[in-house]
């Protein structure tokens, strides 16, 4: 029995601190650039407050406010796809392959005018 414990102790590692410990950041407090921004105390001018609007809408105006967007939207893609085929718009090339010889190219294109 003591045999069989010496040899099941030599087979139980023993734990060992690894290479990857924790590394804590260090505190920023002192990485002031100058002195005026050190006596700032890192506060923040008032100015970075009022560029931000805080609308207080109900959800009928925030409702609406999204189907303006929606239409709006839908409106200018739809423009956009009328004036596609226009002549204010920019120009569609078109190649006509004749595959056999009896086809008529010249009537073929014919049908796409």
């Amino acid at each position: 029995q003591t045999l069989n414990s010496k040899a099941m102790a030599k087979e139980a590692a023993v734990h060992r601190a690894g290479s990857l410990k924790q590394q804590n950041k260090p505190h920023k407090a002192g990485r002031h650039r100058v002195s005026s921004a050190r006596r700032q105390g890192g506060r923040v001018p008032v100015k970075t407050f009022t560029r931000q609007v805080h609308r207080n809408w109900s959800k009928q105006d925030r409702r609406h406010r999204a189907w303006q967007l929606r239409r709006q939207h839908q409106e200018a893609v739809l423009e956009e796809k009328r004036n596609l085929g226009s002549k204010d718009g920019p120009p569609h090339l078109m190649v006509l392959v004749p595959l056999h010889p009896n086809v008529d190219p010249q009537a073929a294109l014919n049908l796409f005018r």
